[in-house]
């Protein structure tokens, strides 16, 4: 589901949870902190928006590379 185009239709009102594809875990720290800021910057600056994985982690998801992610989040999140 495309979060932005929500938020065209919906207006800024519009409550959203998510919207991190859970398959960037697998990405290198560049990529995975590209993708997460291409999703998650427009709508934190909107408001509304809890920012977290649009799935849960795979069976195949190293503890390290879910930290990585979590440490990413909360750089560019704040939270």
């Amino acid at each position: 589901m495309e979060y932005g185009a929500l938020r065209k239709t919906f207006g800024p009102d519009l409550v959203l949870i998510g919207g991190i594809d859970s398959g960037i875990l697998h990405l290198d720290e560049s990529a995975m902190r590209r993708k997460v800021e291409e999703t998650v910057l427009p709508l934190l600056g909107i408001g509304h928006y809890l920012p977290c994985l649009d799935d849960r982690p795979r069976r195949n998801v190293t503890f390290s590379q879910y930290s990585l992610f979590r440490r990413i989040l909360k750089e560019i999140a704040g939270s």
